[in-house]
């Protein structure tokens, strides 16, 4: 199984009753517990926070997409190498030629890939995890989802329990 990373971060300010850190993850981004999930990025000075709980997790996704501006950028080097036919432009004819080639088997090898947690709202959390291996994104979704499994499944057998009894609240109470 996925062994997150273990952080310096002290999420005890941030957990609430009866919930404890399974781990963090992509450089420490996502905090994943056992009641939900929190994405906390900075950027220029900004502060980003999303959480979403995991019974309000309506699908995870994962896209992969190729970069289609390098191949057309390499094509248009290209395109340009084969135009400028005059002597004068002969040293620029080969940086283009090299540029051109160069982008064109950079297109090959270049994908970013997406995560995105959908809630069951309106809410979602997208990130862009880099210089991680892809293996790694599976393991991760596996480990949400049995987040996820455990959660309901402890949920539904409190709620058997709350049933036998006549008491306390069910998760209709809260939405």
């Amino acid at each position: 199984m996925f062994n997150p990373r273990k952080s310096e971060k002290k999420p005890s300010d941030s957990l609430l009753e009866n919930e404890s850190l399974i781990g963090f993850y992509f450089q420490n981004k996502i905090q994943l517990t056992t009641h939900r999930i929190r994405y906390e990025k900075s950027l220029s000075g900004e502060k980003f926070l999303a959480s979403i709980f995991l019974d309000s997790i309506s699908m995870i996704q994962i896209k992969s997409k190729k970069q289609f501006p390098v191949l057309f950028l390499g094509i248009a080097f290209l395109i340009s190498y084969f135009f400028l036919t005059t002597e004068e432009f002969e040293k620029i004819r080969f940086v283009l030629l090299v540029v051109g080639i160069g982008f064109i088997v950079l297109f090959f090898f270049i994908d970013v890939t997406l995560i995105v947690i959908f809630s069951k709202g309106v809410g979602k959390i997208s990130l862009t995890p880099l210089a991680i291996r892809k293996n790694k994104y599976m393991e991760f979704v596996n480990s949400v989802e049995l987040a996820m499994y455990n959660y309901n499944n402890n949920y539904y057998l409190k709620s058997k329990d709350q049933a036998d009894n006549k008491s306390g609240y069910k998760k209709e109470d809260f939405y």
